[in-house]
């Protein structure tokens, strides 16, 4: 038994790493966060359709387009588990756990040193585990919790496919990468890490090994023998897996950049200078000012717990001087350039582009939910600085001479303030009225009040119920606002939706039983039915919303 605890106790440790995930992302998720934000119920609403139908789209036009993969997912939890907000949002809670688990296996593969690349894995794992950043986005219903988890698993069989040359992860990372296309929008942006990996590994081969490239034979050697024709294989795997939505948006183009087109720095008079704050704003969110939007963040907090933003540093300093300079002295030597400086690269490369999706707007920046794909290698950098410290603790100890049970006490108590500072602060966020505002906790409310939920309802009492929707250029019932009432009494009650102008319209009966419910709170509205119902109005202010019954006139 000993020997096999000494043995895997990298396993044992990432099961445990896995346990705190999931405890992280999985408890109390029907109530925190509070509510549903109206872009969570049209993902919802849309599972909702397509399991209904079977009709499973690459591209939703709705709210300025979505991506299929994340509503598919949803889809197939409706169809096996029920409709619920739970349901709904365990999907985003299991993508974030497998996150943390490929994060660990793809570090590892990125470190040839075992006892390296096993510690610095999981202090890589644990940190994403236990991050208010991450825990966050795998507890909310938004389709880009996907995006860290299918670049990471395309990173993690891309590096395996560079280091044992085997076509079948060429053939995995393309089918992986050609997936990402279908997640988060910010996903294209991993092209160009893609193109930029090629480009460094391609250099390394032609220094290490120094081919002759022109003529038919050298062509046959170093395209054929040495495998770079795989290459051209990954490229071919993408593009035939993400060919269902490039055929969409060349029949739809108006829907490729539908999201973003709005918040392009070049659509500033001066998009140099924009793009200048943007890098500012975004990068100081790590360690100084971090995303304001409360449905992302303890608004204003740095996305980084403090001594991991320090590790983060440090980590990405000395990979990023250990990449510059021995890679400047093995080309002044003629050495052999390692997988080692790879390995860095792909981490530098992918920090720096996948900050790009955030860093070319400039609304609402620093933007955390943009900035969602540099998480994996944000942690990965962190775990690099824990094996620095780590690696210097250890000799300072054996010089010292310290008692090893007080280094381990010290790991300890900073990996458990680690974990359960930023989880508890995560807590903390769940109960803010700000987050239960951010998050349409009213709306849901409503939803619940009118299929029975809540004492003195509607549901099956004899009463119509009106929703005073939000005014635009839309039908009563089809703004953006509504969709969480539309989820939550989904296939249980169908309220009539109206505007404002439709309430003085109503023309009830002597007979009659209604509810009136705006979702903005509004006096008007009901000082103007009073002026016409009188004593067969009641008012009851309930959880933050108002419901105003037209009573039948007595007998």
């Amino acid at each position: 038994m000993r020997t096999f605890f000494i043995k895997n106790w990298h396993i044992l440790i990432l099961v445990g790493i896995l346990i705190l995930a999931g405890f992280f992302r999985l408890w109390q998720l029907d109530s925190i966060p509070p509510g549903l934000y109206s872009d969570e119920a049209v993902n919802a609403l849309d599972a909702i359709h397509t399991m209904e139908t079977g009709e499973y789209r690459v591209f939703y036009q709705d709210n300025n387009g979505r991506e299929g993969l994340y509503i598919w997912l949803v889809a197939l939890v409706f169809k096996f588990f029920g409709i619920g907000i739970v349901q709904f949002r365990i999907v985003g809670a299991v993508i974030g756990i497998a996150t943390v688990a490929v994060v660990y296996f793809f570090t590892r593969e990125l470190f040839d040193e075992k006892n390296k690349a096993k510690i610095v894995a999981l202090a890589s794992s644990f940190f994403i585990a236990s991050s208010f950043w991450h825990i966050n986005f795998s507890r909310i219903g938004f389709r880009a919790i996907l995006l860290p988890f299918i670049l990471t698993l395309s990173l993690l069989f891309l590096t395996r496919a560079m280091k044992d040359k085997r076509i079948l992860n060429f053939i995995i990372a393309g089918v992986t990468i050609g997936l990402g296309f279908y997640t988060y929008t910010s996903f294209r942006m991993a092209v160009l890490i893609l193109g930029a990996v090629f480009v460094f590994e391609f250099l390394r081969y032609l220094v290490n090994k120094r081919p002759k490239l022109l003529g038919r034979n050298n062509f046959k050697q170093w395209y054929l023998r040495d495998g770079w024709w795989k290459w051209n294989a990954l490229g071919a795997v993408i593009i035939l897996v993400a060919l269902p939505l490039m055929f969409y948006f060349l029949a739809s183009p108006e829907n490729f950049s539908s999201r973003a087109s709005g918040v392009f720095i070049f659509s500033k008079e001066n998009p140099a200078k924009e793009f200048l704050i943007s890098n500012v704003k975004t990068l100081g969110m790590f360690h100084i000012k971090g995303d304001m939007n409360w449905r992302h963040n303890l608004a204003g907090s740095p996305q980084l717990f403090l001594p991991v933003g320090i590790l983060f540093l440090f980590g990405f300093f000395i990979s990023l001087k250990e990449l510059l300079v021995s890679i400047w002295r093995n080309i002044k030597k003629r050495g052999q350039i390692s997988f080692l400086h790879t390995s860095y690269f792909i981490l530098h490369t992918s920090f720096w582009i996948m900050l790009l999706p955030a860093t070319l707007t400039w609304e609402g920046i620093p933007h955390s939910l943009r900035s969602i794909g540099v998480v994996p290698v944000v942690y990965i950098f962190a775990g690099l600085g824990f094996f620095v410290l780590y690696e210097w603790f250890r000799k300072f100890a054996a010089r010292k001479k310290f008692n090893r049970i007080t280094l381990w006490a010290l790991g300890v108590v900073f990996l458990l303030a680690a974990a359960f500072l930023p989880f508890d602060s995560y807590r903390s966020w769940g109960e803010k009225p700000e987050v239960r505002a951010a998050f349409s906790k009213k709306l849901v409310d409503i939803g619940n009040y009118l299929i029975g939920v809540y004492p003195g309802t509607a549901n099956n009492s004899g009463y119509t119920a009106y929703v005073v929707d939000e005014e635009g250029p839309w039908e009563p019932g089809n703004s953006i606002a509504i969709r969480p009432i539309q989820f939550i009494t989904h296939n249980k009650i169908e309220p009539a939706y109206i505007f404002y102008n439709d309430v003085g319209k109503l023309n009830v009966k002597e007979d009659q039983q209604i509810l009136v419910i705006p979702i903005h709170t509004d006096a008007e509205i009901y000082r103007h039915l009073l002026g016409e119902y009188g004593e067969r109005l009641e008012l009851t202010v309930y959880n933050k919303f108002i419901v105003i019954r037209i009573n039948p006139v007595p007998l």
